[in-house]
């Protein structure tokens, strides 16, 4: 009972983005896991996110249908993504 409500408590608090990756377990510890690997990882699997998001922060360009604030908004985004 106390597992079901944990990861209840997880799968609840985790953002849309990352839900798909921790709606799949099935105990609380998997949940746990699978999320402290996507975020705490070790030196390598962080300089990998942080080359992609550096590529993708050269690479940004404004759409068309994209308002300048919008614009800046995404880059911001990007670069707080960055420091964390």
């Amino acid at each position: 009972m106390q597992d079901a409500k944990a990861l209840g408590i997880i799968q609840s608090v985790v953002s849309d983005q990352i839900f798909p990756r921790v709606a799949n377990a099935g105990i609380a510890k998997m949940a746990w896991d699978l999320l402290y690997g996507e975020y705490h990882g070790g030196d390598q699997v962080r300089s990998v996110k942080l080359q992609n998001l550096r590529r993708e922060f050269e690479y940004a360009r404004m759409r068309d249908d994209e308002t300048l604030s919008g614009y800046l908004t995404r880059l911001n985004d990007l670069i707080n993504q960055m420091k964390f």
